[in-house]
């Protein structure tokens, strides 16, 4: 098994991370992915070194949509509940610790998530309205 960090600072920039790793795969891969990350396999996909998408708890987008189109058809429970996004001044979006709990890994033991809430990667908004170009599917 690889994992892929992405930087969070594109869709594109994303799918570049992705494809990187795959290119250092001696066989051929399953994409796994959550949340926003589906987006990113969707593009990934066509790469000839994947055989198959799997998406936990994200979207599958369409040729033309995007993360934030899709979150409005889908809410999820970070979208409904105001504040919980938060947005640094140079444009990246993070969720507020004190609601990550709650609204985000509520299945998880307490002490993980708030590791997880104060590790989490701040991510691009931009990345939210970068519409998809190229599906797999």
């Amino acid at each position: 098994m690889t994992m892929v960090q992405e930087p969070l600072t594109s869709l594109e920039d994303d799918v570049a991370a992705t494809k990187r790793i795959l290119d250092l795969q001696n066989g051929p891969c399953i994409l796994v992915a959550h949340s926003y990350g589906g987006s990113i396999i969707t593009v990934a996909g066509m790469d000839p070194h994947v055989a198959g998408l799997a998406y936990v708890a994200a979207h599958a987008p369409d040729v033309g949509e995007d993360e934030g189109n899709l979150g409005k058809k889908m809410p999820s429970a970070t979208s409904k509940q105001e504040g919980a996004v938060k947005k640094t001044a140079d444009g990246f979006t993070f969720l507020d610790p004190k609601d990550f709990y709650d609204d985000f890994v509520a299945d998880l033991p307490r002490a993980q998530a708030e590791f997880e809430s104060r590790s989490q990667i701040p991510t691009a908004a931009k990345v939210f309205t970068a519409p998809i170009l190229t599906a797999d599917g």
